[in-house]
């Protein structure tokens, strides 16, 4: 359960509203979620607001993101996911979320009778199937689409004609630059190939914003192994800093790795 306090300038007032969630993670990137296939429990103007609140890992529950369960609105679909990121904004994606909110329509049977889920999203459909293994564990496999790599899709600036945008070098400063692919599988993602997973905190802030990414952009340091069979991946999500994982980051650091 959530209380939430309204503080005034002049004056505290208290509103108290019970509203109930659940609080998963995948790999440690949480979220908190909620139901709202029979009712708006957070008023559509107060979402991006209440995100901001909840999410305050020091003054209330913590979290990543806030996950919104909804009834489809195009045919074909099952379910709605909803997703707004710790700032605020809502995001059209994220693998992890997806995967927490497959497990919460399983778990809350919100879909009867079925263990293939199509799921709206603002990244298009995706498809969430239920394995049931012999020694009892449920997986839950998302289909993640196929990368866009085609760089007015991502989006990026219309000043980028390129067919793609694969290891080319972007400004920071009149001094600095980065060398860095793009791809979209989703939402938008910047990739840096650096042994020092550490510059994700310097450059991470500085390239989420960057002219060259309108919509903003996820963004993330990747070493490869020596064998080049593995990669180790840090990540600075947009609209909410640096997280422990994130399911698309590691989808398109693996196609821009095989790109």
């Amino acid at each position: 359960w959530y209380q939430r306090r309204v503080h005034g300038i002049q004056h505290l007032m208290v509103e108290k509203s019970a509203i109930r969630f659940s609080k998963m993670h995948g790999l440690g990137n949480d979220f908190i979620v909620i139901d709202e296939t029979k009712e708006d429990i957070v008023h559509e103007k107060e979402k991006s607001k209440f995100t901001l609140k909840i999410c305050d890992r020091h003054l209330s529950v913590g979290g990543d993101g806030v996950l919104f369960v909804h009834k489809p609105t195009v045919p074909k679909a099952d379910v709605q996911f909803r997703i707004f990121n710790a700032d605020g904004s809502e995001g059209e994606m994220s693998g992890n979320g997806i995967r927490c909110f497959a497990k919460y329509i399983y778990d809350h049977n919100i879909i009867k009778d079925k263990t293939t889920y199509m799921i709206q999203t603002l990244a298009g459909m995706k498809k969430a199937e239920v394995i049931h293994k012999p020694i009892g564990d449920v997986l839950y496999k998302i289909d993640m689409g196929a990368a866009i790599f085609t760089p007015s899709k991502i989006p990026m600036s219309l000043e980028i004609t390129t067919k793609d945008f694969l290891l080319q070098k972007i400004e920071l400063s009149t001094e600095n630059f980065v060398v860095l692919s793009a791809v979209s599988v989703g939402n938008p993602h910047a990739v840096i190939l650096s042994d020092d997973l550490g510059l994700i905190n310097k450059l991470g802030p500085i390239i989420e914003r960057h002219k060259l990414f309108p919509e903003r952009t996820n963004v993330h340091c990747l070493k490869t192994s020596p064998d080049k069979k593995s990669y180790w991946a840090s990540t600075w999500e947009r609209g909410v800093g640096p997280t422990l994982a994130c399911g698309t980051g590691a989808t398109a650091c693996a196609f821009i790795g095989v790109k």
